[in-house]
């Protein structure tokens, strides 16, 4: 979404609650619904590399870290 459709969205949930706190947290959340929703659509975490696959086997620098 765009800055200005962001600013329409605020300016519409002002005009509904009339608390710019609430509009603001009301906004916040939307914006994080539609990131997820676009991070699951493209199958990956949002920095354009998927999570890895079922199939594939930790690495041996991944068993390492985890321990």
């Amino acid at each position: 979404m765009e800055a200005d459709g962001y600013i329409q969205t605020y300016n519409d949930l002002m005009s509904r609650v009339s608390d710019k706190d609430v509009a603001l947290s009301i906004l916040t959340n939307v914006a994080k619904d539609r990131r997820t929703v676009e991070i699951n659509k493209n199958g990956g975490n949002g920095n354009g590399h998927s999570n890895g696959s079922a199939g594939e086997k930790a690495t041996q620098g991944q068993l390492n870290y985890l321990k």
